[in-house]
């Protein structure tokens, strides 16, 4: 049986990257580069498991959030950089 933190984290973890990254950007595939770099061997069907709920792995879900999270960081601050080009504009 579930506990019930992991299921939420289930439920979390699909809305999270369903809401964030585009559909073109390969996130699977960036988590099993970044984890194999650490030595940790996962595919990408595993991680659309987890991801999809099927199956857990707190591996994969904390790769996820770390690539939500630089995700996140990055357009920020293209949005910083445009908006003191926009206002340098005027």
């Amino acid at each position: 049986m579930e506990s019930a933190l992991r299921v939420q984290n289930k439920s979390i973890l699909k809305a999270l990257v369903k809401r964030e990254f585009p559909k073109d950007f390969s996130y699977a595939e960036r988590i099993v580069k970044r984890m194999g770099r650490k030595g940790i061997i996962v595919s990408r069907q595993t991680v659309y498991q987890t991801v999809a709920g099927n199956s857990y792995n707190a591996g994969i879900a904390w790769q996820v959030m770390v690539l939500i999270r630089g995700y996140r960081i990055y357009n920020a601050r293209i949005n910083r950089e445009l908006m003191k080009l926009a206002n340098t504009q005027n």
